[in-house]
């Protein structure tokens, strides 16, 4: 049986930060080096989120697949976000 700890899900979107973590893999594809920060982790990866808020997200993966030095990041990053959900989120019982 799976519970779910809806107590632990977040549903807050900050606009700004979400510009940011734009901001900063644009600055990634002049640079050459992307760095992923754990706010945008956490903001891009939330669950949850629906219009607005989720569209950013899809286009942020969008924007991180286009672009070499990121979406190597970002794919060893996410089997590693989606066992950290799972582990956070779900109680195996």
């Amino acid at each position: 049986m799976t519970l779910v700890n809806r107590k632990l899900f977040l549903t807050d979107f900050d606009e700004a930060a979400s510009d940011e973590c734009f901001a900063a893999v644009l600055r990634a594809e002049t640079s050459g080096t992307c760095q992923i920060s754990d706010n945008c982790q956490d903001i891009m990866t939330r669950r949850h989120l629906s219009s607005y808020p989720m569209l950013h997200q899809i286009l942020y993966s969008i924007v991180l697949e286009s672009i070499p030095s990121c979406k190597a990041v970002w794919s060893q990053m996410l089997p590693r976000l989606v066992f950290q959900y799972l582990h956070t989120y779900l109680i195996m019982a």
